[in-house]
């Protein structure tokens, strides 16, 4: 029985370690680095350029990039700029890389999806008991405290998107009441996890989930068994927004932002400091709304508003925008903007039309935190962006094999 690894195996190979590193958020950019070496020495260069023009739009999710470049030229603080630039490489180089990579087949891809599922879980209980040593076992941890490899806004997207591949793909494959019992575990833990993780947009995306992956599994039981399913949501839902105090504070602080007249200045509370920072951000569009103030200046532009008008927490924290739509809107205005909506909507219509399940499933998350997030902002949430779009679109099993990207 052979092992080892094959020379044409590299650039798979390669593939796989950036999926198990990505939860860790460790050695990254080296991976990625590989991954380009790979393709370089175990694929032939005709193959290599044969396979991008298979996968064409990879121009248009690389091109993205790009606008980033352009709105370099009206922008004052070029240090910052450049800095910027270099953390979103990967939005350039990846879709390169993985639509250069020989389609994979269907095995391949599961082996990904399941490899990525269970480093996840890994990082998870990993991230559990040290942050319960941290505080010498006194408390279950929970938000910031548990999440020790990334904010946990950010881990939460990670472990939607575990789950979503644990139920639409691998769930809907298995047939064995041994696979089903362990999906039905492992989806119990990842949703217990991401109560534990607090962050409000993730349990809100993990919840929606739920709902529709019931309301779609309806049609295979009865009508009693399906009025039980939602019932028992309905009674777990309000049991965990009425008894979980930690989940239970977190949420009452959205009604209160939402029902209040004025908003302190002062304010530290996530939803109140949101409202507060999309003020500025219209405020300081309201100059330059084709264009934005360009790709170093975005954040100079912020904390000279947050430091005019009295924000300061925002201010002494130099904070983002909170939201990737104005974070876009004010980098490079609404030009910009329209571009990047284009290298969601059209990738999306395609993997609809050849019928690609996850890659919509991995929009809507992602657009989902999009609204409260700036989530491309940090280096971890561009790489996971950037790999998972591209692998996606390009790798995931569908019905039809002829992807059309003219």
């Amino acid at each position: 029985m052979k092992t080892a690894l094959t020379v044409e195996q590299l650039p798979y190979s390669a593939a796989l370690l950036i999926t198990i590193l990505l939860p860790f958020d460790f050695f990254l950019g080296p991976s990625i680095l590989l991954l380009f070496i790979a393709i370089l020495i175990a694929q032939p260069f005709k193959q290599t350029v044969q396979n991008l023009q298979n996968n064409k739009l990879f121009i248009l999710f690389s091109g993205s990039y790009l606008i980033y470049v352009a709105a370099m030229i009206w922008t004052e603080n070029q240090s910052f700029g450049k800095r910027d630039l270099e953390y979103k490489l990967s939005i350039l180089f990846l879709p390169i890389l993985i639509a250069a990579l020989t389609r994979l087949n269907r095995s391949a891809f599961e082996l990904l999806i399941k490899a990525f599922i269970a480093s996840f879980i890994i990082a998870a209980i990993v991230s559990f008991f040290v942050s319960y040593a941290n505080n010498s076992f006194q408390h279950i941890p929970t938000y910031i405290e548990l999440s020790i490899f990334m904010h946990p806004t950010y881990f939460s997207v990670y472990l939607n998107l575990a789950f979503i591949f644990l139920i639409k793909y691998i769930g809907f494959q298995s047939k064995s009441s041994k696979q089903q019992l362990l999906i039905f575990c492992l989806s119990a833990f990842l949703i217990a996890f991401n109560l534990l993780l607090n962050s409000k947009i993730g349990i809100i995306l993990n919840l929606l989930l739920i709902l529709i992956f019931i309301i779609q599994g309806l049609h295979r039981f009865s009508k009693k068994s399906a009025l039980l399913f939602i019932s028992l949501f309905v009674i777990a839902l309000a049991l965990i927004f009425t008894q979980v105090d930690a989940v239970k504070s977190r949420f009452q602080s959205i009604g209160s932002t939402l029902s209040a007249e004025n908003i302190p200045k002062d304010s530290d509370e996530s939803s109140r400091l949101r409202i507060l920072i999309w003020h500025q951000v219209f405020e300081i569009l309201e100059d330059q709304p084709l264009l934005g103030v360009g790709t170093g200046d975005t954040k100079d532009e912020l904390v000279k508003s947050y430091k005019k008008n009295g924000i300061t927490y925002a201010y002494k924290n130099r904070l983002n925008a909170h939201n990737q739509y104005l974070e876009w809107l004010l980098t490079f205005g609404i030009i910009g903007t329209l571009f990047w909506l284009i290298c969601f909507i059209v990738p999306i219509l395609l993997s609809i039309k050849h019928a690609n399940v996850l890659y919509p499933w991995f929009c809507f998350i992602v657009l989902v935190v999009f609204l409260v997030e700036s989530f491309l902002e940090r280096e971890y949430g561009v790489i996971f962006f950037a790999f998972f779009n591209s692998l996606l679109f390009f790798h995931a099993p569908i019905e039809d094999e002829k992807i059309i990207t003219e």
